[in-house]
């Protein structure tokens, strides 16, 4: 009985680690073509804002909230300074009912983000939930989840373009 046993012990071991790789398989593999970053927090999100600022041509965005709402005054003000000095303009599509919020923010921090063209769109063609943002070969989101807030950047040279073309089309028909 125990040799029997001790058998048994020993095949389970021998194949415990192809069973564990069955059920861990999906959340182990790496997609070359999508390098990914998770946030949670103040800290990850404005990260993310600040990493914005790397932008070399037009930032898109879809938003909810705007950058002067997520971060801290003092923060905010680091990132409005450094905006200035870069060269790169923003454009933004608000669901209609964020843009009296999104305006009632940016008239208590600086008034207006300069360089930033904004297209309103009615709620019932296009209803926005959460920050997104593309530019370069990223594109981030930040979401929130009761009261904590989340980010994601994905690195992705294919993503990226086909969220700018997206941005594109919806931006030329409204």
């Amino acid at each position: 009985l125990v040799k029997e046993q001790e058998s048994k012990a020993n095949l389970l071991r021998s194949t415990l680690p192809d069973i564990k790789s069955l059920f861990s398989t999906n959340a182990r593999q790496l997609n070359p073509d999508f390098e990914y970053i998770n946030y949670r927090g103040y800290d990850g999100i404005k990260d993310i804002l600040f990493n914005l600022l790397q932008a070399k041509n037009n930032l898109y965005c879809y938003v909810v909230k705007d950058i002067a709402e997520l971060l801290y005054q003092r923060d905010f003000a680091l990132w409005f300074e450094e905006f200035l000095k870069k060269k790169f303009d923003i454009k933004e599509l608000v669901t209609e009912n964020y843009w009296l919020g999104i305006q009632a923010a940016r008239s208590t921090k600086l008034d207006q983000i300069v360089r930033t063209e904004t297209k309103k769109v009615p709620r019932n063609s296009l209803d926005i939930h959460f920050n997104q943002y593309v530019y370069n070969n990223t594109v981030a989101f930040i979401t929130w989840n009761r009261d904590e807030i989340y980010g994601t950047e994905i690195v992705s040279e294919k993503l990226s373009f086909l969220e700018k073309q997206k941005f594109d089309i919806l931006w030329r028909n409204l």
